[in-house]
């Protein structure tokens, strides 16, 4: 109350609403959360770099056989076409699975910032109103603009990723349907990349 005498300190302030040393623990869990996971998706790049790397050598095979047969017209020309549309469907999914590595890694880190922030606000928002300064007023409002930007841009990586995922089925579709009548797709639009 405003004729109150109140020796609440600014410390006191900062202090308000954390738990001392579960604070600590929370951090220590949020690193480890977070070093796991980037642990996993650096070693889900490292394998599918690998596994790049082979189909991308068993590609340059495929094209030079399926050339040489395109031109001598022998038989081994479907064969080597299918496994030609095999092969980049496995390049395209193996694309598709980094994209979704890449948006993963986005997504953790917004939500990293978003738990940051949104401690940083329920401190604020541990001391009345009346006992705000101005400036805490403003870093409040600073920091709720900020979390709903946070939530925006998680929700547009979402919708992207999902997007992603019917292109790609389509694009799967497509190819099983031109695989399996035997029929031949532009070879311009399967370019192993």
């Amino acid at each position: 109350m405003p004729g109150k005498d109140n020796t609440t300190t600014d410390k006191d302030r900062r202090n308000a609403g954390s738990g001392g040393s579960e604070a600590v623990s929370v951090d220590e869990e949020d690193q480890e959360e977070l070093m796991d996971a980037s642990e996993y998706v650096l070693g889900e790049l490292a394998a599918l770099e690998r596994e790049q790397k082979q189909i991308d050598d068993r590609a340059g095979q495929v094209e030079k056989a399926l050339r040489r047969c395109m031109n001598e017209g022998t038989r081994e020309e479907e064969e080597l076409m299918q496994e030609w549309f095999m092969l980049v469907n496995k390049k395209n999914a193996l694309i598709r699975r980094q994209e979704q590595l890449s948006i993963l890694e986005q997504e953790e880190d917004l939500e990293l910032r978003f738990e940051l922030l949104n401690r940083e606000l329920r401190k604020i928002m541990a001391v009345e109103d009346w006992q705000k300064t101005e400036a805490e007023r403003k870093r409040e409002q600073l920091l709720l603009d900020e979390l709903v930007i946070l939530v925006n841009k998680r929700d547009e990586l979402v919708q992207t990723l999902d997007e992603k995922e019917r292109a790609a089925e389509e694009e799967y579709e497509h190819l099983s349907s031109a695989v399996s009548k035997g029929v031949g797709v532009k070879q311009e639009k399967c370019v192993i990349q």
